[in-house]
């Protein structure tokens, strides 16, 4: 019973304390971006493939490790065009938010907080002039705050359940790179929210890297045997270009804008 007590008294904590920080910063509407915190810059992969390359030079590959370790260097290589997209894709976004919104309508990337995905994000922001947000928990290994997320402009958590809610509460639009277990529970919470009315509002949501995500979810499978409905699949936007990205999310945030705006 003192456990439940605890908990209860945490679960408060974390709803309320949150919920002055986002009035205090004036902070209503995100753009959030999910995705695997492994994944690193460009150059990072690239260069564990040059020592390798340096390593072998004049030799033959015999065994399973060498071979092992070719080919998981060479999946980093290719996992890190994601790390640029998400950073240019969150720049843009960004920009384009000071640009053309007004300054009580303005949309923060908002992210995890931690490595990969996450510090991609926030760089691009961070590097357009923009605050950006993170919204932390502890996990072993993953989760230490980004360099790039705006000073004063972290919440840390301590329950997940606390932490996904603020994640989804401000929300706006949903950007989903790559990723694992986390960035799987996370799109399809908020996925079953969306598709059983849960949810206040409709959100675009672009999965980044159409490769990645049609070979690791076949939503066709669950329409062919009856468990879920083409329309449910319809919405989700796949994606493997930062224009195409871009133009979706801004289409249907504008339209948004322009639509409450005329109501108003």
């Amino acid at each position: 019973m003192e456990d439940l007590e605890q908990r209860i008294v945490q679960y408060e904590k974390e709803l309320r304390e949150p919920a002055a920080f986002f009035i205090r910063e004036g902070i209503r509407h995100t753009i959030v971006f999910f995705g695997s915190a492994r994944i690193q810059p460009p150059g990072a992969p690239q260069s564990a493939i040059d020592k390798l390359q340096n390593h072998y030079e004049g030799k033959v590959m015999q065994s399973e490790h060498d071979f092992a370790q070719l080919d998981y260097i060479s999946h980093e290589v290719y996992m890190s065009r994601f790390y640029a997209a998400a950073q240019e894709l969150a720049y843009r976004l960004a920009s384009w938010s000071q640009e053309t919104l007004p300054p009580d309508k303005q949309h923060l990337i908002t992210t995890g907080g931690g490595p990969g995905i996450m510090e991609a994000a926030n760089k691009g922001a961070s590097l357009a002039g923009a605050r950006t947000l993170g919204i932390t928990i502890d996990i072993p290994g993953e989760q230490d705050p980004n360099a790039y997320l705006t000073p004063g402009l972290c919440l840390h958590f301590e329950t997940f359940a606390m932490r996904k809610f603020w994640l989804m509460y401000h929300a706006r639009a949903l950007i989903i790179f790559p990723g694992g277990i986390g960035t799987l529970d996370e799109f399809f919470e908020i996925y079953t929210l969306m598709k059983t009315r849960k949810a206040r509002r409709f959100l675009p949501i672009v999965l980044y890297g159409r490769e990645y995500w049609q070979a690791l979810i076949n939503f066709d499978t669950l329409v062919r045997f009856n468990t879920l409905d083409q329309e449910s699949v319809d919405f989700l936007h796949y994606s493997d270009d930062i224009d195409d990205a871009f133009d979706t999310i801004t289409g249907e945030l504008l339209g948004h804008f322009k639509s409450s705006h005329s109501r108003g």
